[in-house]
């Protein structure tokens, strides 16, 4: 059986050694001048392979069972032990899996290994540019070679990082094959803000709760460490809501941000009342009287958006003043202008229709064809969710008979 496997990310290179195991021929390909390159860049150079809480709510895919059924095949536990066998050691960080070496070149470089030891054809800097079903297989066309084979892999991911050899090269090809996709947009990435109001808080990073709106419609929230820039917002929970907001483009779109998201509206009216009235407060301003609750920036900021002189002394503030300054540190609006593109994303929303895939990841319109990873119309949340699908579904796709 020759076998052909387009792209050398996790889930081709786990799907080449899968076929390998099972006595197939493998040629492994990929645009790269090595094999693994996207692993390299995964969980800033840490790579968070997976993570111990596993289950399909954490993934966006347009079949409720789909990705229930392959991590019934391959889940998390499943790739933690498959990896520890070719030599990774595992470190579990609050539940989220790395390499104990904190090094993503560690699992890379067991995959390279594990296909080295098996001879697998590993083809590298070239470029794939056509797939053409014959009568009897395939013909895989690429800048330096030709291959004939029985089943070709196609894991060459999404739109997301084209620096990396994600960018679609492909995808006219797969539509000739009588493919279809579902709409693309960059997801796990940052939301760009409008205008410059947010520029003096550029480099301000807090822990919030963020709320997604398109209009007065609320789509999502998720809560954690916020990174402020001057053209846009960054950080896992805006990353998390950037997957929703992705169909939604609009001028009414908008994050709220709740920047004490422990306190109710009262309890905050209280802890800021004893900060302001108390005897340690006497003599003392404004802005003197709140040192420390928020990060010195965010506190300008919020005192000037609720029309608060910080110079004024803390005795003399009102009650009404008071509630303006709730109202800006748990409502903080920022209108939402789009996101920072396919070149800053992590992970493409939207590809192949799973309607048209079958639970092995072979086409059920092309016999012999696979798909695996990005390229489906799967995405995951952030926490290693994305490389757990594309293992699983490497996995699969490299299995199947």
């Amino acid at each position: 059986m020759e076998v052909v496997v387009i792209g050398a990310g996790p889930a081709g290179m786990i799907a080449a050694i899968e076929a390998l195991r099972l006595g197939s021929h493998v040629s492994l390909i990929d645009t790269n001048n090595k094999p693994g390159r996207k692993i390299y860049s995964t969980g800033n150079g840490r790579c968070n392979y997976s993570n111990e809480l596993m289950s399909p709510e954490y993934f966006n895919d347009s079949s409720s069972k789909f990705v229930e059924n392959a991590l019934q095949v391959f889940d998390n536990n499943k790739l933690k032990e498959y990896l520890e066998t070719l030599g990774l050691f595992t470190r579990n960080i609050n539940g989220y899996y790395y390499p104990n070496s904190e090094q993503a070149s560690s699992v890379a470089e067991v995959l390279v290994n594990e296909l080295t030891r098996l001879k697998c054809n590993i083809v590298t800097e070239d470029r794939v540019l056509d797939v053409i079903k014959s009568k009897n297989g395939f013909m895989v066309i690429s800048n330096n070679n030709s291959f004939v084979c029985d089943r070709v892999i196609i894991a060459v991911g999404g739109l997301a990082a084209p620096s990396l050899g994600s960018d679609g090269n492909l995808f006219e090809c797969i539509k000739r094959l009588g493919h279809s996709f579902t709409d693309m947009y960059p997801a796990l990435v940052g939301l760009t803000t409008a205008g410059k109001k947010l520029e003096s808080l550029s480099g301000v990073r807090t822990r919030a709760k963020v709320s997604l709106y398109n209009g007065e419609e609320f789509l999502a929230s998720d809560t954690g460490e916020i990174i402020f820039n001057k053209n846009y917002v960054g950080g896992i929970p805006v990353m998390q809501l950037s997957s929703k907001y992705a169909g939604n483009f609009s001028k009414k779109s908008y994050l709220l941000i709740d920047l004490l998201n422990e306190y109710s509206e009262d309890e905050l009216f209280v802890e800021l009342s004893k900060r302001l009235f108390s005897n340690y407060s006497s003599g003392k301003t404004i802005y003197q009287a709140l040192t420390g609750m928020l990060n010195s920036k965010l506190l300008d900021y919020c005192l000037k958006t609720a029309s608060i002189n910080p110079d004024k002394k803390a005795s003399v503030i009102k009650p009404s003043e008071i509630n303006k300054l709730i109202e800006a540190l748990k409502y903080m609006r920022v209108e939402i202008s789009g996101n920072l593109g396919f070149d800053k994303a992590q992970v493409t929303k939207g590809g192949v229709k799973l309607s048209e895939i079958k639970s092995n990841m072979e086409s059920k319109l092309v016999k012999g064809l696979y798909f695996a990873g990005e390229v489906l119309d799967v995405d995951g949340l952030c926490g290693g969710y994305n490389l757990q699908w594309a293992f699983t579904s490497g996995y699969i796709a490299g299995r199947a008979k």
